[in-house]
């Protein structure tokens, strides 16, 4: 009985009591653990109440912060930085200059002054050296005898070629000129021909500035059939040489028609540049006509059978006048060899 009277005064403590009674015995109860369930309940509560909520910090908080405090906006801080970049360039190149300055005026002293002293110089030089170099080609030329070898293209080929100013081709001239070339030993064998050039524009007369400047008894139809081109020379056979001149003619019938009427007057305008005639100036020389190397030729004889004067074509473009029936002969062979090799 005793025992389940005890039994009842246990069951009839409460729960609050029970930390009561036994504090003051130095014992506690362990704190009550909240279930899952309760901590919802606790954090809804929370977040229904009135009280401002906790802020999160993060990296845009403060620099939301940061403008708010400072009453700056994203694009002033911007515009500063730009603004700072541009400040560090602009010193960058400020002192770039200085350095660069600073070589340049080092190296002024021993660059500018000596160069612009040698340009005076070699101005100098040069002015002087084009006055001296004048001054000797206008003495040799003056110096020299007009007549020049050159190199220049012909209808024969040519062993030797001379020019001679277009105003030295008188009659006068011509006669010194082959009376020279006669004379000397240079021009024994083998063709010499005489290019007789513009001073002006330093190319060769045409025919027909030769046909005037000599005033040639041509009638005007033959002058106007010549060509432009012609040559004027001298052939030597290692014992005599002679005068000879080549035309080129446009129209075959016209040339040979008038060159038959020329031979009144053929041998007389070229006199100057025949070889003298030792004999009787009361010569006369006929032309007739002879066969040369199968080549119908006409020839000024005279009563002993001499040649004056010789001329035939060589083909229906092409003239040849000469003194001898050697020289014809030996053009004939050099004006058919040059144009088989073309």
């Amino acid at each position: 009985m005793q025992e389940e009277n005890e039994i009842e005064n246990l069951d009839s403590i409460k729960p609050q009591n029970l930390g009561r009674n036994v504090e003051p015995l130095g014992v506690g109860l362990p704190p009550e653990v909240q279930s899952h369930e309760q901590k919802k309940e606790d954090l809804a509560d929370i977040l229904h109440k009135d009280e401002p909520l906790p802020h999160l910090r993060t990296y845009h908080g403060d620099i939301a912060e940061f403008i708010k405090s400072k009453d700056q906006s994203l694009a002033d801080i911007a515009l500063k930085q730009n603004e700072k970049k541009r400040e560090e360039k602009e010193q960058e190149i400020i002192q770039q200059k200085k350095v660069e300055e600073g070589g340049s005026e080092k190296t002024k002293s021993f660059s500018e002054l000596p160069q612009n002293f040698l340009i005076y110089i070699i101005s100098l030089v040069l002015i002087f050296g084009a006055g001296a170099t004048a001054w000797y080609l206008f003495s040799f030329k003056k110096s020299q005898d007009p007549v020049k070898i050159v190199e220049e293209k012909t209808i024969i080929g040519a062993k030797k070629i001379v020019t001679l100013d277009f105003s030295g081709a008188t009659r006068e001239g011509l006669k010194e000129t082959f009376n020279s070339l006669r004379a000397s030993a240079d021009y024994l064998k083998g063709v010499t021909a005489i290019i007789i050039s513009n001073s002006d524009t330093k190319t060769a007369i045409a025919a027909g500035d030769l046909v005037n400047g000599l005033k040639f008894n041509m009638s005007s139809a033959l002058r106007r059939t010549l060509g432009d081109e012609f040559m004027l020379g001298l052939y030597g056979d290692g014992v005599a040489r002679s005068f000879f001149l080549i035309l080129k003619v446009k129209d075959y019938g016209i040339a040979f028609r008038d060159m038959l009427e020329w031979e009144n007057d053929l041998v007389k305008d070229f006199e100057p540049m025949l070889k003298k005639d030792f004999t009787s100036t009361s010569t006369t020389y006929i032309f007739k006509d002879l066969i040369v190397k199968n080549k119908d030729t006409r020839a000024a004889l005279s009563a002993k059978g001499d040649t004056r004067l010789i001329y035939t074509f060589l083909n229906k473009e092409t003239v040849l006048l000469t003194e001898s029936e050697t020289t014809l002969k030996a053009l004939l062979d050099a004006f058919v060899a040059g144009n088989a090799i073309r």
